[in-house]
C-alpha cells in the first residue's frame, strides 16, 4: 500500500493526474479491505483517511468538486471518530485539521463560503489546541498559519476587507514564528512574503497607505522581522 501511495505521489508530481488517481484509488480499495479485515485498527484507520484525502485531491484537481467533497466528508467523519477514541493524540488532531482544511477548500471553491468558514474556523481552533500542547511544533505552527490564511481568503471573497486584514495580520505573526524555528525556512519565507503582500493590498484598499507601504516594503525584502 505504501508503495502505491508513493507511486501516486510521483505521478502527481509529474503532472500525470490520471495515473496518480489510478494509484490512489487502488490504495483506497486496499485500505477499505484492510479495514474490513481489521475493524477498529488505528493503523488501518490512518491509512484509510490518507487514501481518502489523496483520492479527494485528485477529484478536486479534475474539477469534480462533488466527488472531492464526498471523499473529504468521509475522511472527516472517520477522523472525528478517531479523535473521540484518542482525544489526546497530537497525530489524530492533526489528521482532523487536515480533513477540515480539505473540506473547507472544496466548499470555498464550490461557493459555499459559510461552510468553508465553518471548516476553517474549526481547523484553527483544533490547530491552536495542538500548538498549546506542543508550542515548538513546526507542523503545529504551519497548521495555524494555513488556517488564518484560509480564513483571510474567505473574508476577502465576501468583500470584508477589514476582517481579511485582521486575519492576514495573524497569519503574518505565525509566519514569522515559523521562520524563527529554523526549519523549512525557504517555505516559511515564501509564506511570509505572500501574506505581507496580501496585507499590503488590504491596507491599501482600506486607505491605510502607511501600513500598506510598510507591508509591501517588507514583502519585497522578504523581511522576517
Amino acid at each position: 500500500m505504501f508503495g502505491l501511495t508513493c507511486l501516486g505521489r510521483v505521478r502527481e508530481a509529474q503532472g500525470d493526474e490520471a495515473g496518480a488517481r489510478s494509484a490512489f484509488e487502488e490504495t483506497l480499495d486496499l485500505a477499505r479491505a484492510q479495514m474490513r479485515a481489521h475493524p477498529g485498527s488505528m493503523r488501518a484507520l490512518v491509512q484509510l483517511t490518507v487514501s481518502l484525502n489523496n483520492v479527494g485531491r485528485m477529484h478536486h484537481a479534475a474539477g469534480d468538486l462533488a466527488s472531492a467533497l464526498r471523499m473529504f466528508d468521509d475522511q472527516l467523519s472517520i477522523v472525528r471518530g478517531m479523535v473521540d477514541a484518542q482525544p489526546g493524540s497530537a497525530e489524530v488532531v492533526r489528521l482532523l485539521v487536515v480533513a477540515l482544511t480539505s473540506v473547507g477548500v472544496v466548499r470555498q471553491a464550490d461557493g459555499d463560503l459559510d461552510g468553508a468558514m465553518e471548516a476553517f474556523g474549526e481547523s484553527l481552533e483544533r490547530a491552536r489546541e495542538r500548538l498549546a500542547r506542543e508550542p515548538t511544533s513546526m507542523l503545529g505552527l504551519l497548521d495555524v498559519y494555513v488556517a488564518w490564511d484560509n480564513i483571510a481568503s474567505v473574508h476577502d471573497e465576501r468583500g470584508d476587507v477589514e476582517s481579511s486584514r485582521a486575519a492576514t495580520e495573524e497569519a503574518v505573526v505565525v509566519a514569522r514564528d515559523l521562520y524563527g524555528t529554523g526549519s523549512g525556512r525557504r517555505a516559511a519565507k515564501d509564506n511570509l512574503v505572500k501574506s505581507l503582500a496580501f496585507l499590503a493590498e488590504c491596507c491599501d484598499e482600506l486607505g491605510d497607505t502607511e501600513a500598506a507601504a510598510l507591508a509591501l516594503y517588507q514583502a519585497r525584502l522578504g523581511n522576517p522581522k
